[in-house]
This record gives structure tokens, sequence and C-alpha cells, in this order.
């Protein structure tokens, strides 16, 4: 009785430290949270990676919605990397003109990305999921946000439930948005802990000096989020930027999906276990 009662104080006294922290943040940046720029003045050349395996029923949507966000045209290289698919997302893909496909054996989202980031030709490499969609005006808030500080290696987006039908669906409405206001809250104290992919932007210089995604971990997104805090650099979350992401419809998908996220997000913390409490790493 005594460890359960130990363990209810110390989850109690988590969560209130927690939720003062948020509330503290929030109503310290309140003004700030949507500030966003939508000037296409000075903006950088961008590489798309949209990582694919098996995706023909949602590979047309997404290509189409990086083809129509608003961005100048010679300035955004669309780059379809097929990792070994065996149903139509090649075909499907092939359909569109003006992008890259690469087909390759498949070995994995993040070795497939690393791939993509040696072909992409610009100084700026964008991450979408093979079954996400975006708001117009998505890319170039993030774009602009890079102008704040130099520091800034890497800016993700708010990601929102594009499939909302069913019960499940509904719930994670709720999940992620809380999941995207914790994370802008958490880009005021530098900790921003995962950059993910419906909507990402790195620089290409960042990626090539960390030797890319780390292929042996579960969540590449936040092994790699972590790797660019600990060199004291800035990532940010632009709120108003919004990507969709189809979300699991049946418990089961989602259990695997959530066992996944957790089972990754413990490599990342035992790979870089020494930044805990430590000052070093800001």
């Amino acid at each position: 009785m005594e460890f359960i009662t130990g363990l209810y104080l110390f989850v109690i006294t988590i969560s209130i430290y927690l939720y003062s922290l948020f509330l503290l943040l929030l109503f310290k940046n309140r003004k700030d949270l949507f500030t966003h720029s939508l000037s296409k003045e000075n903006l950088p050349s961008i590489s798309i990676l949209i990582p694919a395996y098996n995706e023909e029923k949602t590979i047309a949507g997404t290509i189409e919605s990086v083809i129509n966000l608003d961005y100048t045209e010679d300035k955004k290289e669309i780059i379809v990397l097929n990792d070994g698919s065996t149903d139509k997302t090649e075909e499907i893909a092939s359909a569109f003109k003006n992008i890259k496909i690469i087909t390759k054996p498949n070995s994995g989202k993040a070795d497939s990305l690393n791939f993509g980031i040696n072909m992409a030709k610009n100084e700026y490499i964008g991450v979408v999921d093979a079954d996400c969609y975006h708001e117009k005006d998505a890319l170039i808030k993030v774009m602009n946000c890079f102008k704040e500080d130099p520091n800034i290696e890497a800016v993700t987006s708010a990601v929102r439930v594009q499939n909302q039908k069913t019960m499940l669906g509904k719930l994670q409405v709720i999940e992620y948005t809380l999941i995207a206001w914790a994370r802008k809250l958490l880009e005021y104290i530098n900790s921003v802990y995962v950059t993910p992919g419906p909507l990402s932007v790195y620089k290409k210089k960042t990626l090539q000096e960390l030797e890319g995604f780390d292929s042996k971990n579960l969540t590449e997104d936040i092994e790699l989020a972590w790797r660019i805090l600990r060199r004291r650099h800035k990532i940010k979350m632009c709120l108003s930027a919004r990507a969709y992401t189809v979300v699991p419809e049946k418990l089961k998908q989602w259990w695997h999906q959530r066992l996944r996220w957790d089972l990754g997000g413990l490599q990342t913390f035992k790979k870089h276990s020494d930044t805990l409490g430590s000052t070093k790493f800001g």
C-alpha cells in the first residue's frame, strides 16, 4: 500500500509541475502563439521528400497537396521516394508531371530519407509522409520561421487529423490538438522533442552534418530532434501552419502505432540519456 501511495504522489507531483509549467508558458507567450509571416521575399529553395511504401490509397492526394502548396515553383523540388512498394504507388505517382520519382529496394523510411537527402539539390529539406495533406499556406509559414534566428535548424507544423468520422478518429482530434499546443509551448524553452513527418523542414547542411536519420530507431523524427537539440540549436514549431494526417480508425492499428512511438521514444531516451539534467546541452 505504501508503494502505491508513493507512486500516486509521484505522478500527482509531476502532473502538477507540468500543468503549472504549461500554464506559465501559455500566459507569458499568449500574444505570440499564432504569429506568422506570409512574405515571399528572400525565401530559399526547398526539396520536399515524400517517402512511400505501399501508399496507393493516399499518395495521389499527398502529391497534389504538395504541388498546390503556395510557394515559388522554381524554388520547390518534389521527390517521391518509392521504398520498394509492391502495389500501384509508383504507377500513381508517375502520372504527375514535374516531380522526381526514385524507386529503390525496401529498406525503411529513415534509409529512404537519407537516400533522398543525398539526391536533393536544394539547401532546405522538407519531409512529408505519404498520407498527409496541407493548407496551402503551410509551407510558406514554415519557411519564414527560419528568418527569425540563424540558430533555427528545423521547423515543424501543427499536425491535425484528416479522417474524423469514427469515434476513435474524433478522440484523436482532441489528442492531436493538445499535442500541437504543448509542442508550441515547449518551443519557448527550446524543447521541441520531435519533428513529425506530416510537414517538417530542415537545413540540408544540418542533416548532412548529423549524417541523416537513424535507421535503427523506430521513431527517426524524435531521435533526430534530440540530436539537433544536443547541438544547442533550435527547433521551432509554427502553430498556424497546419498539416493533416490520416490516423488509425481501428483500435488494433492505433495500439500498434502508439507502441511503436513509445518504443522509439525509449530508444531515443536510452541513446541520449546523458542529456538528462545536464546544462551542457541547454
